[in-house]
């Protein structure tokens, strides 16, 4: 199965489940009631159930029959369904050379509806302007050919065109000083990419924090980004959250209970000791007129 499939026909295979329990059958049952022409066994169903089969959406529709669920419903699943079995955008081009971890994170990230993103080190790529993309790149994987650079250069540039509009998600971001401050070798890409933070400052569903230089403060180690998904499922009844440590091809998911509680709790205490937005946007202002540029 798919790096893509995993996440999407989790939660179609979660929804069919709750509906066959609510129906009160076993798996052994429903595989009884199918037709012949929608026959499936009951090891294929919970195969389906446990996301572990890219389910089609005849497949779908005829589980939702055995169900008896209304016609609404089984469209909003057979749809699901049919969107899973797409190619996502990342996938187009030269996608086959994206390392497996940042396939995944993808995959989470184009469901979610919030951003919450820790950057010690370097901006984070959400927010990176295409030059200074390249130069991280260039640095962090010198054993890597131009191609595969290019490749993760230019989904993680596309990135930003869906993630800056007013349907995309909330962007939360706190970054330490150093990570804007550090040249990389080159300080007019440094200065064009302060301005560029600047500029994303402003848009209405983004949030930049800086915490200055001399501020000690939880977690400042680690960068990680949390992710508050978007179900696809408009009868959900809680959020689902997951985070991703690390940054650039090196992310880890971290999805348990109690991690994600301790990581939000450490960015709300990382937010709260970085500056404002307005304080931040005059610090961003200072910094560009500190590396030689025009605030």
């Amino acid at each position: 199965m798919t790096e893509r499939a995993t996440l999407r026909h989790r939660r179609i295979g979660a929804s069919l489940r709750a509906h066959r329990v609510a129906a009160g059958l076993t798996l052994e049952r429903v595989a009884h009631r199918l037709t012949t022409a929608d026959a499936m066994s009951a090891a294929k169903i919970s195969r389906i159930e446990n996301g572990q089969y890219a389910v089609n959406p005849h497949d779908v529709r005829a589980l939702c029959r055995v169900y008896d669920l209304d016609p609404t419903a089984t469209d909003e699943l057979v749809e699901q369904a049919s969107q899973a079995l797409r190619r996502t955008w990342w996938q187009e081009g030269e996608a086959g050379t994206l390392p497996a971890p940042f396939r995944r994170y993808l995959e989470y990230e184009d469901t979610c509806v919030q951003l919450d993103v820790f950057a010690p080190v370097f901006v984070p790529d959400i927010l990176q302007t295409a030059a200074y993309t390249r130069m991280l790149i260039a640095g962090l994987w010198p054993d890597k050919n131009p191609g595969e650079r290019q490749a993760l250069a230019s989904v993680l540039t596309r990135r930003q065109t869906r993630l800056a509009v007013d349907a995309g998600p909330r962007v939360q971001v706190v970054l330490d000083a150093h990570a804007v401050l550090r040249s990389w070798g080159d300080r007019s890409v440094a200065v064009r990419q302060a301005a560029y933070l600047l500029e994303a400052s402003r848009h209405p569903r983004t949030e930049v924090r800086v915490i200055p230089d001399g501020r000690v403060y939880p977690g400042a180690n680690t960068g990680y980004t949390l992710m508050t998904l978007g179900s696809g499922d408009r009868h959900a009844k809680q959020a689902e959250h997951v985070g991703f440590v690390g940054g650039v091809v090196g992310w880890c998911l971290v999805d348990g209970g109690d991690e994600i509680d301790r990581y939000t709790l450490t960015f709300q205490q990382q937010r709260a000791a970085a500056l404002g937005p307005e304080e931040t946007r005059r610090w961003l202002r200072l910094a560009i007129k500190s590396m030689g540029g025009v605030g």
